[in-house]
């Protein structure tokens, strides 16, 4: 049997060079990477039990993550001071 997710979130792997951007930094106080759980952590584990459910609300966690990622971008953007490619804007 197939799985309905299969080549689903290609988009969110890695790409090549990207790790060598950031090589060398070394950034201290980042902040918490919410990322992976920002649904997760606001819902009650009874709602979550259900897998259906849950993959359903991962679908919105990276929907609602985009967004958030799109607007730091744009305020990136405007910012001439800063790198086009630099991710680790607050």
């Amino acid at each position: 049997m197939e799985s309905l997710y299969k080549g689903l979130l290609k988009y969110k792997l890695k790409k090549l060079y990207s790790s060598r951007k950031t090589r060398k930094d070394n950034r201290l106080n980042l902040g918490y990477d919410y990322s992976e759980s920002l649904m997760q952590r606001n819902m009650s584990s009874h709602v979550l039990r259900n897998q259906t459910i849950s993959d359903f609300i991962s679908f919105i966690n990276d929907y609602l993550m985009n967004l958030i990622r799109s607007i730091k971008m744009m305020q990136q953007y405007k910012n001439y001071t800063v790198k086009k490619d630099d991710t680790n804007v607050k």
